[in-house]
């Protein structure tokens, strides 16, 4: 690839099951020609609302060879289901990522979890999040999150331990029912921890490091990377993840209402 001038490193790079032909095949919505599809989504510093990013070769080749870190290309398919006109209209949507670590293919991950990761460690996603109470419906949030601090433990073992450190700009988008302030708040910060560690449990199923904790470690601990380099086994385990700590502001309450003292 480095040696072909055809290929530009700003290209976009897609994985997926579907037929090639397929793919090139279908249109943009109301008739519009396949370059309205996401097959051109360009890459963007700015956020995503609900999907999944585009990704360059040139932004996947730096993190595919990075000894410690984790590539996504963005996995495409043909939705025929969604969209209707006489007839079921198909469409083009990406749903999930395929996922590469220390240089090796490790399989693709479904679109839930990849908005999730795309939202807690990219930056370039907000998510509409529905917030559940005693398994009720209470509120739905818009959240925006910073980049995440990682905390790692220093321990003498091999291996990196670390804590996870979130901060989540919430709007209230919604109230469908009425609940304490504080508990609403607390709710969605344990909700959110609960996300963020079933993500790293899917990593940990798969041997990719979803989070991303890898790529900052080996950096500041050469010794201890040499020493894994020379070990088979996968870096993190069930241990590693000491604690996640995620806090809530709600920046926007959208002419909804709470008690004052409950916003004490």
């Amino acid at each position: 690839m480095g040696r072909n001038r055809s290929l530009r490193p700003n290209l976009q790079i897609f994985t997926t099951d579907e037929s090639i032909e397929e793919i090139f095949k279908v249109n943009g919505l109301f008739h519009y020609p396949p370059v309205y599809t996401v097959l051109l989504t360009e890459e963007t510093i700015e956020s995503l609302q609900d999907d999944i990013g585009a990704t360059s070769l040139m932004h996947f080749l730096r993190e595919y060879y990075e000894p410690m870190s984790t590539a996504f290309i963005p996995n495409i398919s043909i939705d025929k289901k969604s969209w209707k006109a006489d007839q079921p209209y198909p469409v083009l949507y990406l749903n999930g990522y395929s996922l590469f670590q220390q240089s090796q293919f490790k399989g693709d991950l479904p679109s839930k979890p990849s908005i999730i990761v795309d939202c807690f460690l990219t930056k370039k996603n907000q998510i509409d999040y529905p917030l559940y109470i005693d398994d009720e419906l209470v509120s739905t949030f818009k959240l925006l999150t910073k980049e995440p601090k990682i905390k790692y433990k220093e321990e003498k073992g091999d291996f990196p331990t670390f804590s996870l450190e979130v901060s989540v700009k919430a709007e209230l988008i919604e109230k469908l029912q009425e609940a304490p302030y504080k508990e609403v708040k607390s709710t969605l910060e344990k909700s959110l921890e609960n996300e963020i560690e079933k993500v790293y449990n899917i990593g940990l199923d798969k041997q990719v490091d979803l989070l991303n904790v890898g790529e900052k470690w080996y950096r500041y601990h050469p010794p201890k990377f040499r020493k894994l380099e020379e070990q088979p086994s996968f870096y993190l385990t069930s241990n590693s993840l000491d604690k996640v700590k995620v806090k809530v502001d709600i920046t926007h309450f959208n002419a909804y209402r709470y008690d004052h003292k409950s916003l004490e």
